[in-house]
């Protein structure tokens, strides 16, 4: 065992959560999407949402157990989904931007906020967990 058991199933809990909650978003994204509830049919991004989840669901068994395995998969989870959510952050600031500027007709800042944002700050306090299963990585 690599680090406290209950530590590591409190954390697989959240990943599974949020793998789950990636898995449901990732194939309506690639699917084309549903309009009243603003998921936007977006193939590409679908597909990287599925990798995603793959990440976090593969994560939660290391986890349960208390391996350092699970963790890296929590931890390459929460980069992809950092790194997703802040490129649509800066698009939708991007989008804002070019309204500041009277290059747009309208922005809403409630259509841009697409399905990776929200994942992206749901994700956070896998920040807690990370920073919790670091202090086990060296003890000898």
């Amino acid at each position: 065992m690599d680090f406290p058991r209950k530590l590591g199933k409190t954390a697989a809990v959240y990943a599974f959560i949020l793998g789950f909650l990636y898995l449901t978003i990732g194939p309506l994204e690639v699917a084309g999407g549903i309009e009243k509830y603003n998921i936007p049919g977006d193939f590409w991004t679908g597909l990287t949402l599925l990798v995603v989840a793959a990440n976090y669901l593969y994560a939660v068994r290391g986890l349960w157990r208390g391996e350092f395995k699970g963790a890296s998969f929590l931890l390459t989870g929460f980069i992809l989904s950092t790194v997703f959510g802040l490129i649509f952050i800066l698009l939708m600031g991007a989008d804002g931007l070019l309204y500041l500027l009277g290059e747009a007709e309208e922005f809403s800042p409630i259509t841009n906020f697409r399905p990776e944002i929200w994942l992206f700050i749901a994700s956070t306090p896998v920040t807690a967990f990370i920073l919790k299963i670091k202090r086990y990585m060296y003890r000898v």
